[in-house]
């Protein structure tokens, strides 16, 4: 049961990253200068709350061992 608990906070951790990023790098901005202001304003909330869902239920050694950061010291060493 926990590793499948484990598996999901790290699906969300991986899929709220993605999501963020790419509504940073430009699909915001390409939807307001389309004038589409309804798909801006959903995906802004999504992120929204994947943020707050993240925040709230991952603690930050969880966090350390979602991200593959322990995984990517290993291997530089």
């Amino acid at each position: 049961m926990k590793t499948i608990i484990i598996t999901l906070k790290g699906i969300l951790l991986w899929v709220t990253a993605l999501s963020i990023t790419l509504f940073i790098i430009g699909g915001f901005e390409s939807l307001l200068e389309a004038e589409r202001w309804l798909p801006a304003i959903i995906w802004l909330v999504i992120n929204i709350i994947l943020g707050y869902l993240c925040y709230y239920n991952l603690s930050y050694r969880e966090c350390y061992k979602l991200s593959g950061r322990q995984w990517f010291e290993r291997l530089i060493r």
